[in-house]
């Protein structure tokens, strides 16, 4: 496998190296993570996570074992899926503990299996709390389900800790768009703006569907979306600029029609950062389809998420950024900041933005 940036494939001239102009980039956030708290053996304060601005020092990479688990029998190997995926039942090449990723299409077949999906991403890690995780992001590429990933996040107590008061969060970094973003010169903006958040990029609405001055922006779906738990964001109007620029439409006068990067055939006024991108919990109850046998534990709680928060994400280069990180608090100072006073009730599973 070789993903854009990847300076090693680019060295050996791999084939497959994601050459992407800025404009047409289509990331909408700059990091994700899962953030694991918990108090172990009664006396240590523990956090450990993956993102979004940073990796704890303990967390350490797994191989997952693909062979032996339930997604063994999935994959193809034909065409470009032997080059471009990195297992199937017919080929194999995992390097170290990178991620397992299966290509389980065939172009001109449906899937065999359609209980699963044509991408598959598998990784595992362990932490310091003694936890062993596994995330399974899916993909579709059907018409009406090309629009979504879904991962499965699965934890396990395989250390010697005993763990209380337990949480498991997932924080992410939101920012709409890097193509929006990356296209203008002048009034204001520049090409690197949403590589560093600068205040140009930081125009967006961030939306939680459980808050209680939460309205969408079409006010008559307000009362439907807030039976959902979900958050999401979406860019609105800088006011830097000398135009409305919600959506960030394209203006030529401020972009090069000659440079690769800014121009690959917009035309007039074309929204550059359209996109909606958010969040939320499918399911948190087993049992769960694929593994209905599996003895998993339930949250101590049904409604989830326990707890919500939101942080002010600026400029990086001006380190102007307010979430917990093991660069600024001690274990207990972010366990604090991320659940804050909370009642006797435990649970396993709460939803954190960053935005």
């Amino acid at each position: 496998m070789a993903y854009w940036l990847d300076i090693a494939a680019v060295l050996a001239e791999a084939p497959n190296i994601l050459d992407v102009a800025r404009v047409c980039n289509p990331q909408n956030a700059r990091g994700v993570g899962l953030w694991f708290l918990g108090i172990g053996d009664g006396v240590d304060t523990l956090v450990s996570y993956s993102g979004p601005r940073d990796v704890t020092n303990d967390v350490v990479a797994k191989r997952y074992p693909v062979s032996s688990s339930i997604e063994a029998s999935l994959g193809d190997s034909t065409g470009p899926n032997f080059e471009r995926s990195n297992y199937s039942p017919y080929h194999t090449d995992i390097s170290g503990n990178e991620p397992v990723e299966i290509h389980n299409y065939r172009h001109g077949d449906y899937i065999i299996n359609d209980e699963f999906p044509e991408e598959i991403i598998l990784s595992q890690w362990e932490n310091k709390l003694g936890l062993t995780v596994t995330r399974k992001a899916y993909a579709w590429s059907y018409q009406d389900f090309d629009d979504f990933i879904i991962e499965e996040i699965i934890f396990e107590n395989t250390g010697t800790k005993v763990l209380t008061e337990t949480f498991i969060t997932f924080m992410n970094s939101f920012s709409v768009s890097s193509g929006g973003h990356q296209w203008a010169r002048g009034n204001g903006m520049s090409w690197s703006d949403w590589r560093v958040n600068r205040e140009s990029a930081q125009d967006d609405w961030f939306y939680y569907t459980k808050a209680e001055n939460y309205t969408a922006d079409n006010p008559e779906k307000t009362v439907e979306y807030s039976n959902l738990v979900f958050c999401y964001q979406r860019d609105d109007d800088w006011i830097g600029t000398s135009f409305d620029d919600t959506g960030q439409p394209f203006e030529s006068t401020f972009a090069r029609l000659t440079n690769y990067n800014e121009y690959q055939g917009q035309v007039e006024g074309q929204l550059m950062g359209y996109q909606y991108i958010g969040f939320g919990p499918l399911d948190v109850l087993p049992p769960f389809v694929n593994d209905p046998d599996e003895n998993y534990v339930s949250p101590e709680a049904v409604e989830q998420p326990f707890n919500f928060r939101w942080w002010k994400n600026g400029d990086s280069n001006q380190e102007d950024y307010e979430e917990p990180t093991y660069r600024r608090q001690t274990d207990a100072e972010m366990y604090r900041m991320v659940l804050g006073p909370f009642p006797q009730k435990l649970m396993r599973i709460t939803l954190i933005h960053l935005c």
